[in-house]
């Protein structure tokens, strides 16, 4: 029986601290987190409720709990042998499993973290899960899990994961760059010269579809349409006339995303 089971104590953590290796889970042993009751920055003061499964009976187990947040670990407890079921869970000032070098109460207003992991022996990761509030004193989860389903930390289940080994605090799970669509009129022969420009994000600007405008009374018209160079660049054949570009948006697994961009006005003479 786990040895502190008659508390329904927990208060969520979210630091930045990836604890052990990846679990096997080959037994399908589960620690796993479902709500939170009541939410607080203080020691003792944060309750959820968390249920144990797949245990084969036996009493070496460790129930390890890591409360982090802001980079800082106020919680690393060893709360002994487990056995299958629910359970209410309490996050307090404990350094039975290992050392904490954070001061309770935990600041409010930052992401707080809590890693639960199932071990035997000390150590063995057999299964791992996350949770991730959005302050030590709020109900709101950024993201409950296997830990192994949001590798890159941006609290983004792999499954929904546009950029998986990317980390990027959005919806998708992309992180969101700044891009420019410059233009240049040129001549001798006539044309328009451009550059998609996002510095850090060379996979947003290279082989990028860009679309060459003409301004016309009435609907402007689409007189080319192009790919860009690895540095960006672009260029195309024109008549005299006022030329503008336009690139759309783009998601990049391994860099992010992009809203589209529109270049400014030339005129070619």
């Amino acid at each position: 029986m786990l040895k502190r089971s008659w508390l329904f104590v927990l208060p969520l953590i979210v630091g930045f601290l990836w604890v052990g290796v990846g679990p096997s889970q080959a037994s399908g042993e589960l620690f796993k987190a479902h709500k939170i009751t009541t939410a607080s920055c203080a020691s003792g003061g944060t309750e959820l409720s968390v249920n144990f499964s797949g245990l084969d009976g036996g009493n070496n187990y460790i129930a390890h709990t890591v409360v982090s947040s802001q980079g800082l670990v106020y919680m690393n407890e060893d709360a002994g042998s487990p056995s299958n079921g629910g359970d209410g869970w309490g996050l307090y000032n404990d350094s039975s499993y290992g050392p904490t070098n954070g001061t309770w109460p935990i600041p409010a207003g930052h992401p707080m973290k809590v890693v639960f992991t199932l071990e035997r022996p000390k150590g063995n990761v057999l299964s791992s899960w996350t949770m991730v509030t959005k302050s030590c004193d709020s109900k709101t989860m950024l993201y409950n899990g296997l830990t192994s389903s949001d590798g890159d930390g941006d609290y983004v289940n792999v499954y929904k994961d546009k950029c998986p080994d990317v980390q990027g605090f959005t919806a998708i799970g992309c992180p969101k760059a700044n891009r420019s669509l410059v233009l240049s009129a040129l001549k001798n022969p006539k044309r328009v010269a451009g550059q998609l420009v996002s510095p850090g994000f060379p996979g947003l600007i290279s082989g990028r579809t860009v679309t060459i405008w003409k301004v016309k009374p009435g609907a402007d018209k689409k007189v080319a349409t192009r790919k860009t160079s690895s540095s960006g660049a672009f260029s195309a054949k024109v008549g005299a006339g006022r030329y503008y570009a336009k690139s759309p948006a783009v998601i990049v697994p391994t860099s992010g995303q992009t809203s589209a961009d529109t270049s400014n006005k030339v005129k070619v003479k």
